[in-house]
This record gives structure tokens, sequence and C-alpha cells, in this order.
């Protein structure tokens, strides 16, 4: 798995720098639970994470995901245990929704953007 660097002045497949610094921040915040959340091209919809195995797995409210469908871009969480590499149910997902999902690694300190067109992961970190 080759990892490569994102400077300050890189947006990367419509994901801000700013967003994955804030994604990171928060994610490191919170490094006990798996943070959730969709974007869009202009904002971060943070979401509650409902799962009883918060460390493990997130689960959102539909309801929470559906009202803001039209606007998405992509969705994001974090693994608070172990690689940014997506499970089953991560590519599951993002393959249903037609989005790119992109995970931030707390312990790795790293990123990992699933690609659902290319059906690819894609290894990264920021500056």
């Amino acid at each position: 798995m080759g990892v490569f660097r994102l400077s300050r002045d890189t947006d990367f497949k419509c994901i801000s720098y700013s967003f994955l610094k804030n994604i990171q921040r928060v994610s490191n915040l919170h490094s006990n639970i798996e943070i959730c959340g969709i974007g869009s091209y202009n904002k971060l919809f943070f979401l509650k994470n409902i799962s009883l195995e918060p460390q493990k797995r997130f689960d959102i409210d539909p309801s929470s995901y559906v009202k803001n469908f039209k606007k998405l871009s992509f969705l994001f969480h974090s693994h608070c245990i172990g690689a940014a590499v997506p499970s089953e149910i991560d590519i599951f997902a993002s393959e249903e929704a037609c989005l790119d999902n992109l995970i931030y690694s707390v312990p790795e300190k790293n990123f990992c953007l699933y690609d659902f067109k290319l059906k690819k992961a894609i290894y990264f970190s920021i500056e």
C-alpha cells in the first residue's frame, strides 16, 4: 500500500485540503469512537454515530443521511482502531450510494479514499 502526500494547496477528488484537516482534527478529538459524515462540494456534515459499538463501526440515522442526499459528493468516517483500509461494509456503502468513501485512520494518521467508480482504494496523508 503506497501512501502519497498532499500539500496545503491541493484538492483531491473535489475534497478540499481544509475538509481533510477538519476531518483529521475531529477524528483525533474523538479518537475513541468512529466519527462519520457526508461531504458536499462546499460543506461537511458531521453525523451522530448511533452504533452500539462506536469504537468498531459507525451507523447513522438514515433520515439524517437522506435529507442531505442531493448535496452529497462523498462519504467520510474514521477508523479509531487500525488502518484506513476500507471494510466490505465501507465498499458496499460507497458502491450503493455511488459516492466515494473517505476514511481517516487515527492511529496511522493517514487517509484512504475508496473510489467507487474505479473500485480502487487510494492511500494518502496530508502535511
